[in-house]
């Protein structure tokens, strides 16, 4: 939770050393809020492995917020190319089981757009409305 805590009070190089010195190098890979430190740290590359290998590792294949943080990170390297073409992508004929992920995942895929995604939101209830 220190690194958590240290990335909501701003210190985001900070969050990073706490969530490194928290767990053992070999389980980091599951340690996905220490990506989100890496995107606002500004270590894209880092982000998106960190994303990577969490999907890797873990059953959260669909779970879409790994793969827009990863897309998010691709883009800070890449501005020039979108639909970035090494992006994840959720497996065939799958999706996330919160119906307003889709339109996420469908919007950073460059699949669908921002009023897409405010139609979407306003649908559901205050879960929907957040994102």
């Amino acid at each position: 939770y220190q690194g958590m805590d240290a990335f909501r009070r701003g210190d985001v190089s900070g969050s990073i050393a706490k969530f490194d010195a928290s767990i053992p190098p070999r389980a980091r890979a599951y340690l996905w809020q220490r990506g989100i430190s890496y995107y606002y740290n500004g270590d894209f590359a880092l982000g998106s492995r960190q994303f990577r290998d969490d999907v890797a590792l873990t059953s959260n294949v669909l779970d879409v917020e790994e793969i827009v943080w990863d897309i998010a990170c691709l883009l800070r390297l890449n501005k020039d190319t979108f639909p970035p073409p090494d992006m994840m992508s959720l497996p065939p004929g799958k999706k996330d089981r919160r119906p307003i992920m889709a339109t996420v995942y469908s919007l950073f895929r460059g699949e669908a757009t921002e009023h897409d995604l405010a139609r979407a939101g306003h649908k559901g209830g205050p879960s929907e409305e957040f994102y």
